[in-house]
């Protein structure tokens, strides 16, 4: 179980957001991802307070 939470973790980690419209997860937290801003990825660093937000606020 931990080490299946340990893969689903490390896919997350270096992530690249085509939807700006998804709501940002708890999972996200403490991850860094790429958003796509209609040009080129913009590379975001995830924290608690993201959380509930859309990924389109930050790119």
């Amino acid at each position: 179980f931990l080490l299946r939470m340990k893969n689903q973790r490390d896919l997350l980690l270096n992530r690249k957001i085509w939807s700006r419209r998804s709501s940002i997860s708890p999972e996200f937290v403490d991850c860094s991802v790429r958003i796509y801003n209609g040009k080129t990825p913009v590379r975001c660093k995830i924290t608690e307070g993201k959380v509930g937000h859309k990924f389109g606020e930050f790119a």
